[in-house]
């Protein structure tokens, strides 16, 4: 998939070089350091190691917020030859931790540099030409040195299911009718009603998690799950499921008279 301009498609930059093709900086070289920010090689006081530490800390909860098709890198410039200092998903763009930053790297943040931006958003092809969308965000401290650059890659080419597998909460299967009442009423204050809508809710969202499920299908597979958890035996529940689902509630008694048949047997 390739950017458009005039009607013609566009080439777009790559989201990292092969590992073989990356060329490294000489740090003995001085005409060549000359090139890059001034920042690069010189070591960190124990504020700027810890400013680096505190961002380090951080992309653990982002990369579980943004999921595993999403990279991310932690790049120092204390040391270009050891640059990565931490990465998760890594496997992307094989930027593990220790490995060191390109010559094209140094020149993509030198020229983000110069422009006084906070980030640069770009949408790179991957290394297996899939579409991404990236951002490259420099860490200055307080008397504007940078620091080192974190950078963002997500995969804008994952399927429907493979997101919604990861980005919808299943309840865990021992959250009984019980447990969901309980932590309605603590959370929201509204008793059995809220518990019952919460329930239908996170059922509905693992049904359309199971591919290949027709309409009366998903129906039935939340009215199961329900039942599972015990959530029938609260008063009224079947008038309020029917409601939450859009349908009858001859048709939950349906499905509820199937289900009973079936465990049964």
């Amino acid at each position: 998939m390739l950017e458009q301009k005039n009607g013609k498609p566009v080439s777009l930059p790559h989201y990292s070089v092969p590992l073989a093709l990356r060329q490294k900086v000489d740090l003995s070289n001085p005409a060549e350091l000359a090139k890059y920010p001034p920042q690069v090689g010189r070591p960190f006081t124990e504020e700027d190691a810890l400013q680096i530490e505190t961002v380090k800390a951080l992309i653990p909860g982002l990369s579980a917020l943004l999921g595993k098709h999403c990279e991310l890198v932690l790049n120092s410039m204390e040391n270009p030859d050891k640059s990565v200092v931490f990465s998760v998903n890594a496997s992307i763009s094989q930027r593990f931790e220790g490995t060191f930053i390109s010559k094209r790297g140094l020149e993509n943040i030198q020229k983000i540099l110069a422009t006084g931006n906070e980030f640069h958003l770009y949408f790179p092809l991957g290394p297996n030409g899939e579409q991404m969308k990236a951002v490259l965000i420099p860490i200055r401290n307080k008397t504007g040195r940078c620091l080192g650059v974190l950078s963002i890659g997500s995969s804008l080419e994952i399927t429907l299911a493979e997101f919604l597998r990861e980005n919808t909460p299943v309840p865990a299967n021992n959250h009984d009718d019980a447990q969901i009442f309980k932590e309605c009423e603590d959370v929201f204050g509204g008793g059995q009603d809220v518990a019952i809508e919460r329930a239908v809710s996170s059922a509905w969202q693992a049904a359309m998690l199971e591919q290949g499920l027709r309409q009366r299908d998903r129906v039935k597979f939340v009215v199961r799950t329900l039942y599972d958890k015990g959530i029938f035996n609260l008063r009224d529940a079947v008038s309020a499921v029917s409601q939450g689902l859009g349908v009858s509630q001859a048709t939950v008694y349906l499905h509820l008279r199937e289900i009973k048949k079936d465990t049964s047997t």
